[in-house]
């Protein structure tokens, strides 16, 4: 459980972050997440962690900062990802992950 509220709390503060600066004239892709995106999206981060035998965290910088995984692929695909099964859906994003440079 932990590990699932630290992974919402990241994920959750990085839309608060770029509303924010999106409020000050920055750059933000203008649109909010859900919460049943939100949620997936946790879900993503702590299932691909648990694949990998890391934590959500490291997960998290992996799909964020070595790929745009969460922001291009989780959110915009969201209606039709979630009703996947676990396993497609990690082994799924996994392979976006790899194409895009992200390390393990």
């Amino acid at each position: 459980m932990h590990q699932r509220r630290r992974a919402y709390d990241i994920i959750y503060s990085k839309q608060i972050d770029q509303e924010r600066d999106a409020a000050k004239g920055g750059h933000w892709r203008g649109d909010n997440i859900n919460t049943d995106e939100l949620e997936f999206a946790v879900f993503c981060v702590e299932r691909v962690a648990e694949k990998l035998n890391t934590t959500g965290e490291h997960v998290y910088k992996m799909m964020t900062d070595e790929s745009d995984t969460l922001d291009n692929y989780i959110i915009p695909c969201y209606e039709a990802l979630h009703t996947q099964g676990e396993e497609y859906i990690v082994r799924d994003l996994l392979g976006y992950m790899e194409a895009r440079g992200a390390k393990p």
